[in-house]
């Protein structure tokens, strides 16, 4: 048994004891995956349904998805991974999960089993091309939801989407805070810091339709006359926005794009959403403010956009950075923030925070993949920032080998910090010898 970690959605993983091992890294960093996939599987999958993944690993997927379907089928080919994931079994009680190892074909497969498979997720390490090539007969006969995790270069991501295309599915993206996906429009690029592409024939997708997984009517959403009115005065019931509430907002255009995503924060409508998106990141290339560029990180980030999200973000650093000033209200960064209440002495530090916090999460997606370049040490000493950041600064400093002192912060258990007892037992430190 390696280390057993608790994750924000109730299971408990067992991995290896150390920080080479990207999920051990990623669990005792975020304690859940980085992928925000997860989340809208965790509010689709039904106690009825069959689910299989393919290259499960150490089961960040297959677990999580055991303790909500019926049936679960992991195929993951490392026999060490495959110890591990029996362990996460055993300790979540799914003996609903069956894993198996390397998958010859899913051809192959199918002609063995007696299954109607709901969802198919396809790691990357499985080489979803040769997976989606053996599966031929598969995918023609069977019509569950698929989630392809995209590696390689933008040119390799988008020959995979072809390659799922050129089965009969229609692509969406899944939007990171809300469980609903966004049906693409032909020939739209993939964002180049999207991990996984979902796919489903039209059957599948009324299905998703009709329980309102799939956003309708994306592009017929326009405001109407008291949209702008709702924007701003949304925005100003907000808790966090007494102490800028004053600035109010001049532009039109910017109170209507405050309007669309008032819209989607009342009733979910993604059509707000994007709508906000779109005037937003027009808005910020004829004048990119603090205020906008904050607000355009946050509606962007959620509308799947994070490449313009994390343009975002750096442009209101570097603003920041040179004392530009704040005239009209704003949306924090990260919704992190939207439950904390600064002073009039010190909202524009809160400001700066939320910009940096959310920098630090948007890219790399976890200080495994490299450094974002942002001041933990700074972050970590402001009262608003979180312990997610604290666990970030050490485990950056144990992985660059040089020396730290875990604090005390991380001694002790709290909502957001569930595995105090790694950190204090010095287990984290173990690992990263």
């Amino acid at each position: 048994m390696g280390l057993v970690l608790r994750t924000t959605d109730g299971a408990l993983l067992d991995v290896p004891p150390r920080l080479s091992t990207i999920t051990t890294y990623v669990i005792l960093e975020q304690e859940r995956w980085f992928e925000t996939e997860i989340d809208f599987l965790s509010a689709w999958l039904t106690p009825q349904m069959t689910a299989i993944d393919v290259g499960a690993q150490f089961g960040v997927y297959a677990l999580p998805m055991a303790r909500r379907a019926q049936r679960v089928i992991a195929y993951e080919g490392d026999s060490d991974a495959r110890g591990h994931l029996a362990q996460g079994r055993i300790l979540n009680h799914v003996a609903n999960l069956e894993i198996v190892g390397e998958i010859p074909s899913l051809d192959s497969e199918d002609t063995k089993r007696q299954w109607a498979p709901d969802f198919i997720r396809i790691g990357a390490e499985a080489r979803p091309g040769e997976v989606l090539a053996g599966g031929k007969s598969f995918f023609e006969k069977h019509s569950p939801l698929v989630m392809v995790q995209l590696g390689g270069n933008q040119e390799q991501k988008m020959a995979l989407m072809r390659a799922v295309e050129a089965m009969g599915y229609i692509t969406f993206r899944a939007l990171p805070r809300a469980p609903q996906l966004v049906p693409r429009q032909p020939d739209q690029p993939l964002d180049a810091l999207e991990r996984n592409l979902f796919a489903a024939k039209k059957d599948r997708a009324g299905k998703l339709k009709s329980r309102r997984f799939i956003a309708d009517g994306i592009r017929d959403w326009r405001p109407d006359g008291n949209a702008h009115a709702r924007g701003v005065d949304f925005l100003q019931r907000q808790r966090f926005a007494a102490p800028f509430a004053s600035l109010g907002v001049s532009n039109r255009a910017y109170a209507d794009a405050l309007g669309g995503y008032e819209t989607w924060q009342s009733s979910k409508n993604a059509a707000g959403l994007i709508f906000a998106f779109r005037s937003l990141h027009a808005l910020c290339k004829a004048s990119p403010t603090i205020a906008r560029l904050s607000t355009l990180a946050r509606v962007a980030y959620e509308a799947g956009r994070r490449t313009e999200a994390l343009a975002a973000l750096r442009n209101a650093q570097q603003s920041l950075k040179t004392g530009a000033s704040v005239e009209e209200m704003f949306w924090p960064a990260h919704p992190r923030f939207d439950d904390t209440a600064p002073d009039t002495n010190t909202w524009t530090d809160w400001l700066v925070a939320s910009v940096i916090e959310s920098l630090e999460r948007t890219h790399p997606a976890s200080g495994y993949l490299g450094p974002s370049g942002v001041n933990l040490n700074w972050l970590v000493e402001r009262p608003w920032a979180s312990t997610e950041m604290e666990r970030r600064r050490v485990l950056r400093a144990l992985k660059d080998g040089k020396p730290v002192t875990v604090p005390d912060r991380l001694h002790h258990a709290a909502s957001d910090h569930l595995n105090p007892e790694i950190w204090s037992s010095g287990a984290v430190e173990r690992a990263a010898r």
